[in-house]
């Protein structure tokens, strides 16, 4: 038909943009993208009819200006789709069952008309995410809490292991200058000891003879002792026997 159709054979898209009239003198109208649910049913339409739609242009008589201010701009994502499920003129039919491309139009539609059914949940659905977000969210700052008391433990660690690191470098010099200061004291104790056992000795050889001498000294000290107790004695049996004598010249007078 040398690219020209009919009014009845126009598209429904086509009819669509063709009814709003615009002034010759406005701006070229904006593409217009179809809505999903227009679009599903165009497809239910094209899929029952076993056409398909494209982009058509129409001679209707019209000045230029007219041709340039009203066109239709064709959602080319769902048209794709059909030209790669379902060619021009097929219509898939398995067993009184709907083919691949309507059953992936009524799953969509169905998730449409199921996005409204959200609204619809108990509250209690809704926040049970939110709950455990917030759960989750505390976790995590717990954990980071917990990772930072690490991190100062382990550089507190740190900082006070680095001393004892040099201090146990100089350990080893430190020990063996201990281990020969040390020997030097056993050998000068060593010294003092055969010294004073040879003073020991020496003393021991020169107060030999003042101890017999002593010791002569006691037996003389204890002999006088004897002796004086033996004349003391006499002194008082003597005493006696002159007062005895006293008395009985007295008594005779």
């Amino acid at each position: 038909m040398n690219g020209i159709l009919n009014g009845d054979e126009l598209p429904p898209q086509v009819i669509k943009s063709r009814s709003i009239a615009r002034p010759s003198s406005a701006r070229p109208a904006p593409p217009k993208i179809k809505k999903q649910q227009e679009e599903l049913e165009d497809q239910m339409a094209r899929i029952g009819s076993g056409k398909q739609v494209a982009s058509v242009i129409v001679d209707d008589g019209k000045d230029q200006d007219d041709e340039d201010d009203t066109f239709v701009v064709e959602d080319t994502h769902a048209i794709q789709n059909d030209l790669d499920v379902a060619p021009a003129g097929e219509v898939a039919e398995d067993d009184g069952e709907h083919g691949g491309l309507v059953r992936k139009i009524l799953e969509t539609k169905k998730g449409l008309e199921g996005g409204g059914n959200q609204e619809a949940r108990p509250k209690q659905e809704r926040q049970a995410p939110i709950i455990s977000d917030a759960a989750r969210r505390k976790e995590r700052e717990l954990a980071q809490k917990e990772m930072e008391k690490l991190r100062t433990s382990i550089q507190t660690l740190t900082r006070s292991a680095n001393p004892l690191g040099k201090i146990m470098d100089y350990i080893q010099e430190d020990m063996d200058s201990m281990q020969k200061e040390l020997d030097v004291w056993r050998r000068e104790n060593k010294e003092h000891e055969i010294a004073l056992r040879r003073e020991e000795s020496v003393t021991e050889s020169e107060i030999a003879p003042l101890k017999s001498q002593l010791d002569e000294l006691d037996t003389e000290i204890t002999e006088m002792v004897d002796r004086i107790s033996t004349v003391k004695c006499n002194i008082l049996r003597n005493d006696e026997k002159i007062q005895k004598m006293l008395s009985s010249v007295s008594l005779t007078r």
